[in-house]
């Protein structure tokens, strides 16, 4: 044989074991875009949501535990603490000056609060789809959304948002997108103490003061562009009250999904 016939048919076969290539690759992606059969008593068994406002220390393992699934391959969390150190425009001078955190105190209207917690996570569901519902065995597992009220000491954690799914896209984005809208619209306030002594409200300015619609939000924002837009809706549901202005105490009121005992 000679040699140009030699790289002939060496050129064949490689051309053929990359069309070969390129073919199973194409039936894998197939593969995995095509409808997942999902079991409908699993799925069942997969989905809940849990809500709570609590003025006790947030047990960050148990709600993590909680949202932990064998159908989940994707768990995201934020947790927000409470930091050390805050910077503070001085009204007199207008320099910024930095201030030591002794704790932060966080009130609310509950009833509203809560029932703004449970429309936000109905909405993520509405805009992310819920697991076992959603084709392609995409959507939401498990949701998570809990605030803690009263007294939150340095380093303790104040928020827990935690979303299972079976897949880490929309897990990661709607915990984006779900966190910047609690901060942006549900009336739960901050206040800073520092170790001077002095203390200061904190108010999301990004806020607008016109009601709002959780089911329009989640679909008209990313969750990059939430906390810097402004509603311009018309069609909204309610308002977010203004912060309060004196001190004020309120029985703590506890949310449980059905599988989540409580320890009282």
């Amino acid at each position: 044989m000679h040699q140009h016939e030699k790289h002939s048919c060496h050129d064949k076969e490689s051309h053929q074991h990359m069309e070969e290539s390129h073919q199973q690759i194409a039936a894998n992606r197939e593969a995995s875009t095509s409808s997942t059969p999902v079991n409908l008593a699993d799925a069942k068994e997969a989905v809940a949501d849990w809500v709570e406002l609590t003025d006790d220390p947030i047990d960050v393992t148990k709600v993590l535990s909680w949202a932990t699934r064998e159908e989940a391959g994707a768990i995201t969390s934020f947790i927000g603490t409470t930091r050390r150190w805050w910077e503070v425009r001085n009204p007199e001078t207008g320099q910024v000056e930095v201030k030591e955190v002794a704790r932060l105190e966080y009130e609310s209207f509950r009833p509203m609060a809560v029932k703004y917690l449970n429309e936000l996570v109905q909405s993520l569901r509405s805009r992310f789809g819920t697991f076992g519902q959603a084709p392609q065995g995409k959507g939401l597992c498990r949701v998570a959304m809990l605030h803690r009220l009263g007294l939150v000491p340095v380093s303790e954690a104040s928020v827990v948002l935690v979303i299972s799914s079976p897949h880490r896209q929309e897990a990661l984005e709607a915990c984006a997108l779900g966190i910047e809208l609690l901060k942006l619209h549900v009336p739960i306030w901050k206040r800073e103490r520092y170790t001077d002594g002095s203390c200061s409200w904190k108010e999301n300015q990004a806020a607008p003061p016109e009601p709002v619609s959780f089911n329009e939000l989640v679909h008209v924002h990313s969750p990059v562009s939430a906390s810097h837009s402004h509603s311009s809706h018309s069609s909204c549901s309610h308002s977010r009250p203004p912060p309060p202005s004196t001190d004020s105490c309120c029985a703590t009121t506890k949310y449980f999904p059905p599988d989540v005992p409580s320890d009282e």
